[in-house]
């Protein structure tokens, strides 16, 4: 995130103290805002903004373009979270937190919400009643064994499927009363 080394730069941090600082983001936070940095570069470049040096009007403008190309509240979000990381307002009061900017989001998120993940839930106790119905013995195939106690995971761990897809019997302890996966 070459903007970013540019800034630590600017503020006077050493090279050893801005490579220690560099490393607290995670790969996937630099690679969402690596969009955001290029796209803020190529506002001030038209603008003839520096983009170590821009105001807080430059900002909320950028973000404001962003806004009309479009992009959703959670875009929005992450961009003033990546600008926040390179504008220093006077006062030393950080650009994702001034209390403009975080009207201006609010008003991202009233105009244009994040939807939910799920637009549909469905009953568990559909699901329940059929599994109640599958009693164990002889009549129980192995198959409906191992679909019996899938969806009985599924329901009482809340876990994703790659999550019950990486159980295995090489790391579960079974005893009389529990089995415990590892």
């Amino acid at each position: 995130m070459p903007l970013v080394w540019r800034s630590l730069e600017s503020q006077g941090i050493s090279t050893v103290a801005s490579r220690i600082i560099m490393q607290s983001w995670r790969s996937g936070t630099t690679t969402q805002y690596q969009t955001y940095y290029k796209k803020w570069e190529s506002f001030c470049c038209r603008r003839k903004i520096n983009p170590l040096q821009a105001t807080l009007q430059d900002g909320i403008n950028f973000l404001g373009d962003l806004f009309a190309t479009g992009v959703g509240y959670s875009c929005i979000n992450t961009a003033r979270s990546a600008l926040s990381s390179i504008i220093v307002l006077p006062g030393s009061v950080y650009f994702g937190s001034h209390l403009l900017v975080t009207r201006f989001v609010k008003g991202v998120f009233e105009s244009r919400p994040s939807l939910p993940q799920y637009k549909e839930i469905w009953d568990v106790n559909s699901a329940l009643k059929v599994l109640a119905t599958w009693t164990l013995g002889v009549d129980l195939s192995l198959r409906d064994l191992s679909w019996k106690l899938t969806m009985l995971l599924a329901l009482l761990s809340g876990q994703k499927v790659q999550t019950l897809k990486a159980l295995n019997l090489t790391s579960m302890t079974l005893t009389a009363n529990t089995c415990i996966y590892h």
